[in-house]
């Protein structure tokens, strides 16, 4: 479909719109439509395309105006790709609820891009942000009606560009979920995931949850600038404008990858409460000011942060609770680490409340890992501190600390502290085992000692005492008997007697078959016993005789 192109049963009750081919590609501002703008029955658009639906500049919605439901909006496909504005939309203008948005894709979804046109797109049923249609998938709600979900399934989701995934509730009505299952994530130039409430009013819906499960990664790079200096952070988002409350934003995943000015945030920006922040991750890369946020910027409550990993590196990045209420406290952030949390060049681990004239009590940190280490001249910092109230409680269990420290205030080294203005500080508790490295390193001599020397060539007793005899007997065992029968369940021996033994004892004992090659040492080896101190200070390994 190409040329302003239109399929559409939007009525009283929308009518279903079923899609079937190899390839669907829409252009030119095409769209196709299956809205309910009465009190009907919902009308649904199911697109199902064996290999890819591409969409540049077009749409597809299924929406409700009125009191009743919208459809429900299902694409099934291995690629699928949105550019220059492109929009994939299920909405509720009225009281009924929208309809869910589902994308299967087996190998990809890439959302890319915006358009600058628009006012013509607007008037075709495109949503405008920030005075750009931007392509993205959306559920959103800009009534009393509830948004319906949206759900991705795929190998790889890119989201670049300024595009954008978005379940937010521009009405009263609550927002929807938003779930990502997929491999591999990727969240570049400025482009956003958020679920979340935009009305700020009392009589606002509160905003859905946002759930990323990702397999191997989550990459969330960069920033853009919309060129009146209002920069736009790459990232995922689960916030609030208003008096209701934000949704949690949970993470899964096997790499989490922030940097140059992404963010992961959980927000509320008026009274409403934030949400959670939930990650876990095999490994967390945060680089060149990259955040993890869970705030309040109004006079709500912050949310907590909870994350757990094997690994947590921080370069000039920040892992930040916080509260600008004048009367809650700050947020509290627990990270749970296996082997190494690792902060470089002015990263921040902190929790803080209020502002300079007045606050709540400073958040709580909790970390329990195996090894923290910092850059002790690098300024990176972890403190729970507050304005006008008291300090945080930072808890630490660590097998090691190594290049930051417990101080009262901070300093310009790398510091732990839980300060308040008002000299009403935090606890800070720092658990770690009761071993001094410095204690246990013992300095070696550098003189190369002759190992030869420290044997004893015999008994450490008087040369006048009764000296043993050592005699060689060949390179072998028991000789065979004649009575040893190979076949025998056991090796058998006759006992000699004693005439025997006299007569054997009486012998020398033969080498190489002659009686030449008898021999008797004048100095036996004797196996050491023991390590005994020489008159001298000497110690050598030796025997000592009875």
């Amino acid at each position: 479909m190409s040329q302003q192109s239109l399929v559409n049963t939007s009525g009283e009750g929308g009518g279903d719109i079923q899609l079937q081919g190899r390839r669907v590609n829409l252009t030119e501002a095409s769209r196709i439509r299956a809205d309910n703008l009465g009190d009907g029955e919902k009308g649904s658009l199911i697109v199902n395309a064996s290999e890819s639906v591409q969409l540049f500049s077009s749409g597809l919605f299924a929406r409700n105006g009125g009191a009743g439901d919208g459809g429900e909006l299902t694409i099934s496909t291995k690629q699928l790709r949105l550019e220059d504005g492109a929009q994939i939309s299920t909405a509720t203008f009225g009281e009924g609820v929208g309809g869910s948005l589902t994308v299967n894709a087996t190998e990809s979804v890439i959302l890319k891009g915006f358009s600058v046109d628009t006012n013509s797109l607007r008037n075709f049923g495109f949503l405008p942000f920030d005075n750009l249609i931007l392509s993205g998938l959306f559920a959103i709600t800009a009534a009393q009606g509830n948004a319906g979900n949206l759900t991705i399934n795929t190998q790889q989701l890119i989201v670049e560009g300024r595009a954008n995934l978005n379940v937010t509730s521009f009405g009263t009505g609550e927002g929807g979920e938003l779930i990502i299952n997929t491999q591999q994530l990727l969240v570049d130039g400025g482009s956003q995931v958020s679920a979340g409430t935009a009305l700020n009013e009392q009589r606002g819906g509160d905003g859905g949850n946002l759930i990323v499960n990702a397999t191997e990664s989550v990459q969330l790079i960069g920033s853009a600038d919309n060129g009146n200096n209002r920069i736009f952070p790459s990232g995922l988002f689960a916030q609030t404008l208003g008096e209701q409350n934000a949704g949690d934003l949970t993470i899964t995943t096997g790499e989490l990858t922030i940097r140059n000015g992404a963010q992961v945030t959980v927000a509320s920006f008026g009274s409403g409460t934030a949400g959670d922040l939930i990650i876990t991750a095999d490994s967390v890369d945060l680089q060149n000011e990259a955040r993890i946020t869970v705030a309040s910027l109004g006079s709500g409550q912050a949310g907590e942060l909870k994350l757990k990993s094997g690994s947590v590196l921080l370069d000039n990045s920040q892992i930040t609770a916080q509260t600008l209420s004048l009367s809650e406290d700050g947020g509290n952030i627990k990270l749970n680490v296996d082997d190494l949390l690792l902060l470089l060049n002015n990263s921040q681990i902190s929790t803080a409340a209020g502002t300079p004239q007045a606050g709540g009590d400073g958040g709580n940190i909790a970390i329990d890992t195996d090894l923290i280490v910092a850059i002790s001249q690098e300024d990176s910092n972890i403190n729970a501190n507050a304005f006008n109230g008291q300090g945080g409680n930072i808890t630490i269990n660590a097998q090691g600390i190594f290049g930051i420290e417990f101080r009262e205030d901070l300093t310009s080294l790398s510091d732990i502290t839980a300060s308040s203005n008002t000299n009403l500080d935090g606890e800070v508790e720092i658990n770690t085992p009761d071993v001094d490295p410095s204690q246990v390193i013992v300095e070696l001599p550098s003189a190369i000692v002759d190992s030869t020397k420290l044997i004893a060539n015999s008994c450490l007793a008087p040369s006048s005492g009764q000296k043993g005899n050592f005699i060689i007997t060949g390179a072998g065992g028991l000789p065979t008997l004649p009575d040893d029968l190979s076949n025998s369940p056991f090796p058998t021996y006759s006992v000699p007697s004693e005439l025997e033994n006299e007569v054997s004892s009486s012998q020398h004992v033969l080498i190489g078959g002659t009686n030449s090659d008898t021999r008797k040492l004048e100095n036996p080896l004797i196996e050491a016993e023991g390590i005994y101190r020489l008159a001298d200070g000497r110690a050598v390994l030796g025997w000592e005789c009875p």
